[in-house]
């Protein structure tokens, strides 16, 4: 692994959790909760329960947490490891990109910047491309959206130089969405952006030595209330994707990475874990036909 891989997949933190750095992707029958530095599905602080309702409205959950483990050897055959469950000793994920010519993390720099998320809805950028389109923008009678204000579409200093994809609409190579017109290039209907890396040099949670990684990790969903029977799980679906940046002076080998998830359908006690081989994936299931009581599908 060297440079740069892209993975399509379905700490207590260093800075205090605000608005931003929780966010909901609740386009469609899902209301899952998005945590920054690589934690998904669980309340962080307070009362420390599970937050992927399904369907919207009636208070079920089917998962607890997830986050994206990731190993690997490097060249001279040392295993390297970043994973977090629910931080019990510490982190091993700290907020941000790295610097892309010494892999290091400025973490006072990073936690004022990029101790938060970017939750962008595809209404949002409908409604400002008119604006924009109508003089609105331009004229200071249209409040763009904070998060389409500050997409960390472009780094600074040392980071990487694109950071995140946009419509450049006028083509210079800036992102500006007051003056230029551009906005973000999101996937689905709704898109909440996390940037994240392991490169601390201590791990707290696995004890493991830092790869060097920078992760972009994408939460996303559709809404589509008129799309064919066959085809309606899509509304009860969310997708995840990242883009894996290998800062490190390091080609690895063996890597492998891992979509963590701590699965719980309703009532906790009754549940399996199952898979299929063939068609890769993993699924969870009631052991029973009853999934009892108010947290069950049942109740």
């Amino acid at each position: 692994m060297k440079k740069t891989f892209i993975v399509i997949a379905i700490s207590i933190n260093l800075c205090a959790q605000t608005n931003n750095t929780i966010r909901y992707l609740d386009k469609n029958r899902v209301k899952a909760r998005i945590n920054t530095t690589n934690d998904k599905f669980w309340n962080i602080i307070g009362d420390g329960k599970r937050s992927y309702e399904v369907p919207v409205g009636q208070g079920k959950h089917v998962m607890f947490g997830n986050s994206i483990w990731i190993g690997g050897l490097d060249n001279g055959g040392q295993l390297k490891i970043s994973a977090n469950t629910y931080k019990q000793s510490g982190t091993d994920f700290w907020q941000g990109p790295l610097d892309t010519s010494n892999f290091n993390v400025n973490i006072s720099t990073n936690s004022s910047i990029y101790n938060r998320l970017w939750k962008i809805d595809c209404n949002d950028i409908s409604n400002f491309i008119i604006a924009f389109n109508n003089g609105s923008v331009t004229a200071g009678t249209y409040t763009v959206p904070q998060d389409i204000l500050d997409y960390p579409a472009k780094g600074t200093a040392n980071f990487q130089k694109n950071l995140n994809p946009f419509v450049d609409v006028n083509n210079n190579g800036i992102y500006d969405p007051q003056q230029g017109g551009d906005y973000p290039l999101i996937k689905g209907h709704q898109q909440i952006l996390s940037i994240f890396n392991d490169g601390y040099f201590i791990h707290t949670e696995t004890q493991g030595v830092n790869m060097g990684v920078e992760i972009h990790e994408r939460s996303y969903a559709y809404s589509e209330p008129n799309i064919v029977d066959s085809m309606k799980a899509i509304n009860y679906t969310t997708f995840y994707h990242y883009t894996i940046y290998n800062r490190s002076p390091y080609n690895y080998t063996n890597v492998f990475i891992s979509d963590w998830s701590d699965m719980i359908l309703g009532y906790p006690n009754d549940d399996y874990i199952g898979s299929d081989t063939t068609n890769n994936f993993a699924y969870c299931y009631n052991s029973d036909s009853n999934d009892e009581t108010t947290l069950g599908y049942s109740g």
